[in-house]
Parts: C-alpha cells; sequence; structure tokens
C-alpha cells in the first residue's frame, strides 16, 4: 500500500485535470447553436465546483507528497508548481466570476470563456510537466 502513496497525487492530478478540460468543452459547447446547448450548460455549471475542487485538493495533495516523499524535488522552483499554482488561481477566479454570479455581463462572459480556455491549456501543461516528476 505504501508503495501507492506516492502515485496518489497523480492519479488525483490526472483525474482533475480531466475534469478540467472535459467540463471545459462542455461550457463551450454551450455558447454554440446546438440542441444540446442547454444540457451542456447545466453540466459544466453544476460540475465545475467539483473540479475546482478536485484541482484544489490535487494542489493540496502535490505540496503534501513532496514534504513528505519527495523532498529531493524543489517545491517552488518548479514549473509545474508554478502553473498549478496559476491553475488554482484561474479556477478560482472564473467560479468566483462566472456569468451566472456577475449577471451575464458580456463582458465577463467573454472573460470567463478566455480564461476558461486558459485553463483548460494550463492543465494540460500541468499534467505533461508532472509526467517528468513521476517517482
Amino acid at each position: 500500500m505504501t508503495a501507492l502513496l506516492p502515485l496518489l497525487h497523480p492519479l488525483l492530478g490526472a483525474i482533475a485535470v480531466c475534469s478540467v478540460f472535459l467540463l471545459g468543452l462542455r461550457g463551450l459547447h454551450s455558447r454554440r447553436k446546438r440542441p444540446d446547448a442547454a444540457r451542456a450548460r447545466v453540466t459544466h455549471r453544476r460540475f465545475t465546483p467539483l473540479a475546482l475542487l478536485l484541482v484544489a485538493v490535487s494542489y493540496l495533495g502535490g505540496i503534501g507528497s513532496v514534504v513528505l516523499l519527495r523532498p529531493e524535488l524543489d517545491l517552488a522552483g518548479s514549473v509545474h508548481f508554478l502553473l498549478a499554482s496559476g491553475l488554482l488561481a484561474t479556477m478560482a477566479f472564473l467560479w468566483l466570476r462566472s456569468p451566472a454570479r456577475t449577471g451575464h455581463e458580456p463582458g465577463a462572459a467573454r472573460v470567463h470563456v478566455g480564461l476558461g480556455a486558459v485553463a483548460m491549456g494550463t492543465a494540460l501543461m500541468v499534467a505533461a510537466l508532472g509526467l517528468g516528476l513521476l517517482p
């Protein structure tokens, strides 16, 4: 069981990255004139707080895994950590400034879509860089 402990953060991180990317795609689908746009919007709105939670838990798990299991790694010195920090901040901002919270202001919606796309790309970069850190 303890041999699997170092893989806990990468596994949770992979789930978090997949949720960010897939729910981001649902958000993009909700903006198109498609028959499933309303359903995509509901899915996006309902489950993106879970994606934010997964990112936050994975982020804390990454810090914990470095402190407890991988002291040879420089926590704050890696691009993986810096991008993960940016992803968490972006996801929190997206949640706080979501169109539902801002009264669907046109400017807020544009910012939300743009930053959502940035979050999706950042999540993929975090995952790719994390692969190089696997034990």
